[in-house]
């Protein structure tokens, strides 16, 4: 993986904290906490995008209709396999 240096302004209490986090063996560098830090944090981002698109299609009127057909052409599949007679082969499936 390629990085990059950079520098961090941090409050001295947060920097406190985080050696502490890391004389007790939680980390092996403000680096690597740091970095832990951040990706956990864009994933949370990233998941709180993916939802906010979630509930904006359980809003969309278009969207719904599609998914209401769709479930409905399963159904009607569904009872169409169910109502099926056994092929000859059927006994050799089990």
């Amino acid at each position: 993986m390629n990085t990059e240096p950079t520098t961090l302004v941090l409050p001295s209490d947060l920097l406190a904290a985080v050696d502490r986090v890391i004389q007790e063996g939680h980390a092996r560098s403000r680096d690597e906490l740091v970095e832990s830090a951040l990706r956990r944090r864009l994933a949370e981002l990233r998941r709180s995008a993916l939802d906010a698109e979630f509930r904006q299609m359980a809003n969309d009127v278009d969207y719904q209709r599609e998914v209401h057909q769709i479930l409905q052409e399963f159904a009607q599949a569904d009872c169409e396999t169910v109502h099926e007679e056994p092929g000859p082969d059927a006994s050799d499936r089990r």
